[in-house]
């Protein structure tokens, strides 16, 4: 009787397992960001097994989950993104979300979550400015005011995130039509024919040459746009 009693719960704990492997499916995603940037070394986590897997260098990753599991994606600089494995749907293109302000966007950068910048910062440009009508402000000292409060505008000088020296300039370089310019230049600008307007800082300002180790503030006016 109680060999009977064994193998009954042997072979009730041997289906159960053998079901619960069936059970189990393998699946594969893209994490992105602004649709199309690859997010790499995103940390994903399996939500039933605990298991954690990082992206590769496109942002892809593949797991084996159970029925009905659910999985959490982070990155430094974005939002988590937490999500449902639906029944007989793999997961195909996941785009997470970049936190605002100029400090997620440098995290991003700084932890290799994004490996081509440039396109990272022209995407983050587009979509920061996406329905923006500049026309609203009267000047274009206006306009930073309203869209930058982080900026300083003082004694001919565009200040970002405040003073870097107590001696030495602190003002940023400014770039307007990909073209390195002067303060005065501000007070001629129409806010109507601006098409975007982006504080850039850290390493990424670097590639507008000397001057822009105080961060850049770089303009792109309609008529270049066009």
């Amino acid at each position: 009787m109680k060999k009977l009693t064994f193998l009954f719960i042997f072979n009730f704990i041997l289906f159960s397992y053998q079901t619960a492997i069936a059970q189990e499916k393998n699946i594969s995603g893209q994490v992105v960001v602004f649709d199309s940037i690859p997010v790499v070394g995103a940390i994903v986590v399996i939500n039933s097994s605990k298991q954690t897997i990082l992206t590769d260098s496109i942002g892809s990753f593949e797991a084996l989950v159970q029925p009905k599991d659910k999985i959490l994606i982070s990155a430094k600089g974005f939002y988590s993104h937490k999500q449902k494995i639906e029944e007989n749907k793999n997961l195909g293109k996941i785009d997470m979300k970049l936190k605002s302000g100029d400090r997620n966007a440098d995290l991003a950068m700084e932890n290799g979550h994004v490996t081509n910048v440039q396109t990272f910062m022209n995407a983050r440009q587009l979509h920061d400015n996406k329905g923006v009508d500049f026309s609203q402000y009267a000047t274009f000292f206006q306009l930073i005011e309203g869209r930058f409060p982080n900026v300083l505008v003082r004694d001919g000088e565009i200040i970002i995130r405040g003073d870097k020296s107590l001696t030495a300039s602190s003002a940023a370089l400014i770039v307007l039509d990909q073209v390195p310019t002067n303060f005065s230049v501000l007070s001629t600008l129409l806010p109507a024919n601006i098409k975007s307007v982006e504080i850039v800082t850290g390493a990424p300002a670097m590639r507008y040459g000397p001057g822009s180790g105080n961060g850049a503030l770089v303009i792109v006016t309609k008529g270049l746009a066009n």
